[in-house]
């Protein structure tokens, strides 16, 4: 039965009925019902590699799935390209003195950058789709671009299927409240931003956030590596469906999930922190200070659980057929105080203590894996913060 209902959550990502992020979540509650199975298969060792083959090969077929959307995409993708016309490029400064911007994009990639200007400078190049003339290009790209300024707002607009493009905006080095990026097809970065809240959301693209000041950060990516570096905020949210995820900088709570992928993250100072890290097929590695009282519950299915703290107490060790879970405390007594939930499916859990590393550094680390595009995942909903590998 339970098989059943696994095929059926499958089929239903495949035929774009539920999207990454709801299928991954459909079978982690599934999987919930297995602690209990394998209770009574202990009693049954001829019995005991039916379900372990059963959990690989959900990673595998879920994969599969995955690889079969990422290669009708890539296929798509490189026949429309082919029809592209010349590269042209618009650029205009204006005055902003606003507190709240918006990028509303289709197929483009953008790059954010605090300035010294007292202007906003816009610049987009483009490739008009079957223009071939360089003028009849560059008019097509100036009428698909739009921009406006509506009270303390900026809106800049490019939906035109017909035109892939790079939006670059410089912008006057001030606090905002709020920068919302949303493409569906496209690299997002940013870099020297001081903002509240940031929002970014790509069906299909890398993103990239450098020393960004902000109250929370929210970036939800279907497909592509989400790197935050050198970065100081109350609250780092991600998702990735297809990627890896790479954390350094100050923050107080880190909710980090990749349906397949691994997450690295590194706390640059002692403080009190929380993390919340998930990956489906991956691993996780958690780097924090020296001289803090870490307390931790890491989980997995078939990996390793590696702690290299200071002063480690193990409160418990469970070892089940396919799981394995540690609830441990490092440092008791000293302040500040770091919660730590951990869980992979396939993978290994590392916790040590250590120096900063950069995103460069882990991605050396992790030439495996893959960055192909797949569907997007639900809009980030940041209200939505349980751990789910611990959701009743």
């Amino acid at each position: 039965m339970k098989q059943e209902m696994r095929e059926l959550i499958l089929q239903q990502v495949k035929d774009g009925k539920l999207t990454i992020e709801e299928g991954m979540t459909q079978l982690e509650r599934l999987e919930k019902l297995e602690p209990e199975r394998m209770q009574a298969l202990e009693e049954h060792q001829e019995t005991e590699k039916v379900d372990a083959y059963s959990v690989e090969s959900l990673t595998t077929k879920l994969t599969s799935a995955v690889d079969g959307l990422v290669t009708k995409l890539r296929d798509s993708d490189f026949s429309f390209s082919s029809n592209f016309g010349p590269e042209v490029t618009y650029s205009k400064s204006f005055p902003f003195t606003g507190k709240d911007i918006l990028l509303d994009l289709f197929n483009a990639s953008a790059t954010i950058v605090s300035s010294d200007h007292d202007e906003c400078e816009l610049i987009v190049t483009g490739r008009p789709l079957r223009q071939q003339d360089a003028d009849k290009a560059l008019e097509q790209l100036q009428s698909a671009v739009k921009h406006s300024v509506i009270g303390d707002r900026l809106v800049i607009s490019l939906r035109d299927k017909l035109v892939r493009a790079h939006v670059e905006l410089y912008v006057p080095h001030h606090h905002f409240d709020h920068l919302n990026v949303q493409t569906l097809n496209g690299e997002v970065r940013a870099d020297g931003i001081d903002v509240e809240s940031f929002r970014v959301q790509t069906a299909n693209g890398r993103v990239v956030l450098h020393e960004v000041h902000a109250s929370e950060i929210l970036v939800n990516t279907g497909n592509g590596t989400v790197e935050v570096e050198a970065t100081e905020s109350e609250l780092v949210h991600v998702r990735t469906g297809n990627g890896s995820v790479i954390v350094n900088g100050k923050y107080d709570k880190a909710s980090l999930k990749t349906g397949n992928g691994n997450i690295r993250a590194e706390l640059a100072t002692a403080r009190p922190a929380k993390f919340e890290i998930a990956s489906l097929a991956g691993n996780i590695r958690l780097v924090l200070p020296h001289g803090v009282e870490i307390e931790g519950e890491l989980e997995t299915n078939f990996g390793g659980l590696h702690c290299n703290l200071d002063d480690l107490e193990i409160v418990r060790d469970r070892k089940d057929v396919a799981q394995r879970r540690l609830e441990f405390l490092s440092g008791r007594g000293q302040t500040p105080r770091i919660e730590v939930e951990a869980g992979t499916r396939t993978g290994t859990i590392d916790l040590e203590h250590g120096s900063l590393h950069t995103p460069s550094t882990f991605l050396e680390e992790d030439k495996h894996e893959p960055t192909e595009p797949i569907d997007p995942v639900d809009p980030v909903n940041p209200a939505d913060l349980n751990n789910p590998f611990h959701q009743q």
